[in-house]
């Protein structure tokens, strides 16, 4: 990890030190393109690399450093697992909301270390796994209101634990059979946004009793 020095490879911002990636890496962002300057940086690709105490609200994961109280910025954690489990990485795969700015930063602070060593040689993100929204009336006398708004409005959002829309496998378990759950989930492209439907799980029953 890179802290402020005299060779200027970081640089202190409001307790937040950002690795100064326009020095030491130059190929930053392949995958996506995106760009968000955080103020007060030096150049926009530079993201954080430290936060102290006094700036992270949660105060709950720190250590005591030679530069103060803090912890690592989330990116670091990856990486150094990575480098650490997985020397040589061919496949690494996410979400599709982790390729920018997660998975930017994990290359540009291994290929820092290793630059003749691409960090993954192949990457694959995900598309998001959809569930209906739980706040959607089933009212039937709104169906057709429901519809219409249904066109300027996608209904269904990401299944995600912090939102508590999560069915887990062993609920799906209960009344599926394991390889009608595997040819629904077989039958989706993984970089296309899947909506859960337990009507299509029951089609995949009949697809099952075909084979």
């Amino acid at each position: 990890m890179v802290f402020p020095s005299k060779t200027t490879r970081a640089l202190e911002v409001s307790k937040l030190v950002y690795g100064n990636s326009s020095l030491l890496f130059t190929s930053y962002n392949i995958l996506s393109q995106v760009i968000i300057k955080s103020e007060g940086v030096r150049h926009e690709s530079d993201f954080v690399l430290w936060k102290s105490y006094e700036s992270d609200k949660f105060k709950k994961i720190y250590w005591e450093t030679d530069i103060g109280k803090g912890r690592p910025g989330w990116h670091i954690e990856c990486s150094a697992i990575a480098r650490h489990y997985l020397p040589n990485v061919t496949f690494h795969l996410g979400g599709e909301d982790l390729k920018f700015p997660h998975h930017t930063n994990e290359i540009a602070q291994c290929e820092v270390i290793e630059p003749f060593e691409p960090f993954g040689k192949y990457w694959l993100h995900v598309s998001h796994l959809c569930i209906s929204n739980p706040t959607a009336t089933n009212d039937k006398e709104d169906k057709k209101e429901e519809k219409k708004q249904d066109e300027k409005k996608d209904n269904k959002q990401k299944m995600s634990k912090s939102i508590g829309n999560v069915i887990y496998l062993e609920e799906l378990l209960q009344k599926y059979h394991p390889f009608v759950v595997r040819i629904y989930l077989a039958s989706k492209h993984y970089r296309r946004k899947c909506d859960f439907s337990e009507s299509e799980l029951s089609l995949c029953i009949e697809r099952v009793c075909d084979i």
